[in-house]
């Protein structure tokens, strides 16, 4: 090639526009801790925004572009990742959506060192690189990501001291006798760190005292606030919306009957100090409630809070308003006798539901009772088997639709596996983002693959559920002679083995057992065994 040819081309080439950079898509988080000051017009998450937009068009020579969906947490704690903005972030991330996170500072992704790894691992994995308009920020090498640990270190550490800092403040200012935070009580409203008395809630506290002492009975007065009408107290959250006041439990009316505040005081960290708000309860009615209670717990002979073998334990609810019945106890003399209560009336009171409680020994026998009678009675056998198997078919239904979702994760993580296999042949060398994504894909595949085998499994072990009317009758009828020889923990796991609920309707006295979809199958192989 002569010489002016050579600069000829060497001209055609100088004076060829230079090919367009490609697209670097930046994703702008933004985080603040208080919501306060949110609801301006320009608050801190849009200043931190708008720095964050001026950094990216600063790089618009680069390719670099803002997104325009936004990734903003207001009023978020850096502490945790339960973030919504950040989860959202990360969710685009693992779609393939963004190249680049921006935050204008790295404590606004995370002030937790534990977490930031964990974020700056997931992000390396799949190629996105966190960058800052205040901060340089490098995470190639191990000696940039132990400097990345450091500041994080010294940024947790920061928010620690600030956090002890500010209980340590909450702390002295309630030995002063201030409120320092958190719901009001009935009986009182919050003015800039006082406590004032709400007259009118402040009539209702002594009415409920006055209850107290006259009954000297939790679910008496409990009964007769129900029939008053008077609840808890009602409050506005944060951004306003008013929460109307539930009614009273035993444990929230043993709250309020054992407060201090209501003299005037306050309890921090089991010292009492004379607190900056007037007292709304007559000292002597109080210290006569108190009276009350510390009584009961020096009772004479009154038996410790036992844990007995409860065989409907889990297992049984109430049919009149769907709430579980617990096991506990009533003594009379020396004598404990166990029963079932409903959860609603042990809080609120016998009066919340008509399914009040029922003795433990006649509805655990009427439960096994009715599992022994399913041997005898052929038109009860032939009902349990009905009932097993249209449970059965309901829940191969079910199985089937996950089996379908599941198949088709697999054949996505397969053909993006797959994708990424081949994108790493193409290259020369060595692609480290592509293999971490590679494997992050493959353990991903593994977990779809897991969860399917589950599915199978559990639909083959369907299939092989089903049971004839003769091999439940044969079942049950070798497994009743050995009941009386079990012990109460292997009665307790034969029963659930076989039963998914039991109703106890208190109004009719009716109990109601539902059967496990495959409990009876299992039930009729072990029988078999027997």
């Amino acid at each position: 090639m002569t010489t002016t040819a050579a600069h000829r081309r060497a001209r055609t080439r100088a004076t060829e526009p230079a090919s367009s950079p490609a697209v670097v898509r930046v994703a702008c988080y933004t985080r603040k801790s208080s919501e306060k000051g949110l609801d301006q017009a320009f608050n801190s998450i849009d200043a931190q925004r708008q720095m964050l937009e001026d950094f990216v068009a600063q790089h618009a020579a680069d390719g670099w572009v803002a997104l325009v969906d936004r990734y903003d947490d207001g009023g978020f704690s850096g502490g945790n990742t339960k973030r919504p903005g950040l989860q959202r972030l990360l969710a685009a991330v693992r779609a393939g959506h963004i190249d680049k996170v921006a935050v204008y500072r790295l404590d606004r992704l995370s002030r937790s060192t534990v977490d930031f790894v964990h974020l700056m691992d997931l992000l390396r994995c799949y190629g996105v690189e966190v960058v800052s308009p205040n901060e340089r920020i490098e995470n190639a090498t191990a000696s940039d990501r132990l400097t990345l640990g450091v500041r994080m270190q010294v940024s947790q550490f920061e928010r620690e001291i600030a956090a002890e800092r500010i209980r340590d403040k909450m702390k002295a200012a309630r030995l002063r006798g201030l409120w320092m935070g958190g719901r009001a009580v009935l009986g009182y409203d919050v003015d800039r760190h006082r406590l004032v008395a709400n007259e009118t809630e402040a009539e209702d506290v002594r009415a409920i005292f006055a209850l107290f002492l006259r009954t000297r009975s939790l679910v008496a007065t409990l009964r007769e606030l129900n029939v008053r009408g008077i609840k808890n107290k009602s409050w506005l959250t944060q951004r306003g919306r008013h929460v109307d006041g539930q009614a009273f439990s035993k444990n929230t009316l043993t709250r309020l009957l054992t407060s201090v505040v209501y003299v005037g005081q306050f309890d921090v960290e089991g010292k009492i100090v004379k607190a900056d708000h007037t007292g709304i309860v007559p000292r002597e009615l109080f210290d006569q409630v108190q009276a009350i209670f510390a009584e009961s717990k020096a009772e004479p002979g009154r038996p410790e809070r036992q844990v007995w073998s409860a065989l409907l334990t889990g297992l049984l609810r109430c049919a009149a308003c769907g709430s579980a019945m617990v096991p506990t106890y009533s003594v009379k003399g020396s004598r404990r006798y166990g029963y079932y209560q409903c959860q609603r009336t042990k809080a609120q009171g016998a009066t919340a539901c008509p399914g009040s409680r029922v003795a433990q020994g006649p509805i655990e026998s009427a439960v096994v009772e009715r599992i022994a009678a399913i041997g005898r009675d052929p038109a009860l056998a032939d009902e349990a088997v009905r009932a097993a198997h249209a449970e059965v078919a309901s829940r191969r239904a079910e199985l089937a639709q996950d089996a379908r979702r599941c198949g088709l994760e697999v054949q996505r993580q397969k053909a993006e596996s797959d994708a990424l296999v081949a994108a790493i042949a193409r290259q020369a060398g060595d692609v480290p983002e592509l293999r971490q994504k590679l494997a992050v894909v493959r353990e991903e595949l593994q977990d779809a693959q897991a969860r399917a085998k589950a599915v199978r499994d559990e639909l083959a072990s369907l299939k092989a559920s089903v049971v004839s009317e003769d091999e439940l009758r044969r079942a049950i009828v070798s497994f009743t002679p050995v009941w009386t020889a079990l012990f109460p923990a292997e009665r307790a796991r034969l029963v659930r083995l076989l039963v998914e609920r039991v109703s106890f309707d208190a109004r009719t006295g009716d109990t109601e057992i539902q059967f496990h979809a495959n409990g009876i199958a299992t039930l009729a192989s072990q029988g078999d065994a027997a």
